[in-house]
């Protein structure tokens, strides 16, 4: 049962959208700008280089989560 609840809430984690934040937080939808896909190259094309830098940080915590620290869980 724990397997599954590790599974469920690293999806979850997962599922957020680094670039979804970070351009709720700045008042911009990063979806209706440049290609429209809400990934990293993305928010640099049409947003800039540190928005860009907040949005692969926040992907690189998203893994780190899901693998160190939900993994310990028991």
């Amino acid at each position: 049962m724990q397997i599954i609840f590790n599974i469920i809430i690293s999806y979850l984690i997962g599922s957020i959208s680094g670039s979804m934040v970070l351009g709720y937080l700045k008042g911009v939808d990063i979806r209706k700008m440049g290609s429209g896909n809400a990934g990293g190259t993305n928010a640099f094309r049409t947003v800039g280089a540190l928005f860009a830098l907040g949005v692969i940080f926040i992907d690189i915590l998203k893994g780190v989560i899901a693998v160190l620290l939900i993994s310990k869980l028991n």
